[in-house]
């Protein structure tokens, strides 16, 4: 299934300007529906062993508000479950390639 993605063009040149076509695809970024996520994976690891040493999700919001991810309540939570079930899942994929778990 092909998932639409919103992507941040750099400024193009004039129609009749030759166009460097690798520059311009190593200059795109990925749009914010696309850039959450991917900084919430990335700390992931944190946010987890902040949660297992007590720390509220209110407080992992607001630090992660001040490193430029801000999530209301509902969307942090959406997001720690999804990465959480996406995590499971690639840990059990990975011990079925090893032949499954003892």
């Amino acid at each position: 299934m092909n998932a639409m993605v919103d992507v941040i063009l750099p400024d193009a040149p004039g129609e009749d300007e030759p166009v460097n076509i690798e520059a311009v695809l190593e200059s795109l970024q990925p749009g914010d529906n696309k850039k959450k996520p991917m900084m919430f994976r990335k700390h992931h690891a944190g946010i987890e062993a902040a949660l297992a040493r007590g720390v509220t999700h209110s407080d992992i919001r607001a630090a992660l508000k001040r490193g430029g991810l801000s999530l209301s309540a509902a969307t942090f939570r959406k997001m720690l479950d999804a990465e959480r079930q996406l995590r499971n899942k690639d840990a059990v994929g990975s011990d079925d390639q090893k032949g499954g778990v003892e």
